[in-house]
């Protein structure tokens, strides 16, 4: 895990012990959070630019057939 930064640190060092462990798991469950749904936006661009669709006509068969 990466550590946090000094202005994090310096922020959870002035507050209780219970409150800076809410506060680092809330920014965790937030940066979890904002990465997921980067890397599913990322994964739908991906599927969604595979190309246009390959219309066959030769494959249908004219009435009364």
């Amino acid at each position: 895990m990466q550590k946090p930064t000094r202005e994090l640190m310096s922020f959870v060092r002035s507050l209780p012990p219970v409150q800076g462990r809410k506060v680092r798991r809330n920014v965790l469950f937030v940066s979890i959070t904002l990465s997921l749904i980067a890397l599913l936006t990322v994964m739908s661009n991906a599927k969604a630019a595979g190309g246009a669709y390959v219309v066959d006509d030769a494959a249908i068969r004219p009435t009364g057939c």
